[in-house]
């Protein structure tokens, strides 16, 4: 019964949508006509019941009838995730930083008639994780980019502590993918990006203009 049901979901959403929304969502149990879901943070549940809440809930009732009904818990206890008929549940890792700088929040930016919507947004992206997807900050030298790209980064964290944020510039991220290939481990590098971070931000994004290859590698890490 509970294979059906998330099967049912699986075939009702797009493989990425699976993989990235639904990789910590499981069954814990059925109680009667009331199926209770499980998912590894809150922001996650806010999201699953707002934006595919039809989809589950159609599954639930394909399965157990009409009367049928459903509630999605965040994981709050040390125990182990419940395991589903379509793999176990995916417990988050720790999350991966990188220099990120203390004083760079959304507290200490000024704002000003210039960057006001800048600034707005940024906090939008940072209270949905994923709602606005890519965000880029387009402005001059020395307006406040990188400290609103690593506010978007603590206010995140703040929120959701257990989520996985890389900060990491486009440099950084040109020489890790130049090494990946030279060493052969280019599909690590696209887990490491693609798969295994919650949130991705790099800056000074625009260097890679004229670099075409990583130009691609990139829009496919964000698509």
């Amino acid at each position: 019964m509970r294979s059906r049901i998330l099967r049912i979901i699986k075939d009702s959403v797009s493989l990425k949508t699976w993989n990235t929304w639904f990789s910590s969502f499981g069954v814990s149990k059925i109680e009667g006509k009331i199926v209770v879901f499980q998912v590894t943070n809150p922001f996650i549940k806010d999201w699953l019941e707002r934006k595919y809440g039809k989809v589950i809930l159609k599954a639930v009732k394909d399965v157990l009838g009409p009367e049928a009904r459903f509630k999605i818990l965040p994981i709050e206890s040390k125990e182990e995730p419940p395991s589903s008929d379509t793999g176990p549940l995916v417990r988050r890792k720790p999350v991966v930083l990188s220099e990120l700088n203390p004083r760079f929040t959304f507290d200490t930016f000024v704002v000003g008639e210039s960057n006001r919507f800048a600034y707005s947004a940024a906090v939008e992206v940072a209270s949905e994780p994923g709602r606005f997807n890519p965000f880029f900050i387009y402005g001059g030298v020395g307006l406040g980019k990188t400290h609103l790209a690593q506010a978007i980064a603590h206010e995140t964290l703040r929120r959701w502590p257990e989520f996985r944020v890389i900060y990491t510039t486009s440099e950084e991220f040109m020489n890790q993918m130049i090494e990946s290939i030279k060493s052969g481990q280019l599909q690590t590098f696209r887990e490491k990006f693609r798969r295994k971070i919650d949130v991705l931000i790099i800056d000074d994004v625009q260097f890679l203009m004229d670099k075409q290859g990583i130009q691609t590698e990139l829009f496919h890490t964000f698509n």
